[in-house]
């Protein structure tokens, strides 16, 4: 998670990242938008963690779910590079 000023490089610094490390995930939660909810954010959550690892999609209770899988994740590495 990045959080900080605007303007300071935050963008540049995610996307050089994967340059050197091939172990890694991208996870954008949804835009803000009439009918969106937490429900709604993980399970895109869910589907983007699937997608990009070899986890498979289950459906998520909460926030706390969602980060246990996240840290007990095996990366397999992107192919998009």
């Amino acid at each position: 998670m990045f959080i900080g000023r605007r303007r300071v490089g935050k963008s540049s610094l995610i996307r050089e990242f994967p340059k050197e490390n091939p172990h890694y995930i991208e996870i954008q939660g949804l835009a803000p938008a009439k009918g969106i909810n937490n429900e709604d954010q993980l399970q895109h959550f869910m589907q983007e963690l699937a997608g990009q690892t070899n986890y498979p999609e289950v459906k998520l209770k909460d926030w706390r779910q969602a980060f246990q899988i996240l840290s007990h994740t095996n990366f397999v590495g992107r192919s998009d590079q």
